[in-house]
């Protein structure tokens, strides 16, 4: 079970485990204030959050949810908000690095390949979790 910060509004406790999910790793304070201020700025589609409180619950989904909805409805309120993650991280120069291109050995193809069936088989998850998502 996930323990979580009862100081923290759903919006940080959200910025953290989409920074998380983004780079691997805690993002610090001050990108969890750019998230929410900039959740609070940009008006969301109406569709409903559903997807963004099962994840908040269930934070070990996220990536079958989001690998499902990237393939269902890609255009839902969870897909905006991590790729609102996404900008923000960009933007911080302490993580620039994790967004520029760096050279890899010839046989990284064979690990995007796994990535990739990896990302298909949260996908399939998924799409199973779905209908659970209230």
């Amino acid at each position: 079970m996930v323990m979580r910060d009862p100081e923290l509004s759903p919006v940080e406790s959200e910025a953290r485990l989409f920074g998380r999910y983004v780079l691997g790793r805690e993002v610090n304070e001050r990108t969890v204030l750019l998230y929410a201020q900039a959740v609070e700025t940009k008006k969301f589609g109406d569709d409903d959050e559903r997807d963004l409180r099962f994840v908040r619950r269930h934070p070990w989904a996220l990536a079958a949810v989001d690998g499902a909805r990237a393939l269902a409805a890609p255009r839902c309120t969870l897909r905006a908000r991590l790729i609102l993650m996404a900008a923000v991280l960009e933007t911080r120069p302490e993580y620039c690095d994790d967004f520029l291109p760096v050279e890899r050995p010839p046989w990284y193809g064979a690990v995007m390949a796994l990535t990739l069936v990896r990302a298909g088989l949260a996908a399939l998850l998924g799409f199973a979790l779905l209908p659970f998502v209230r």
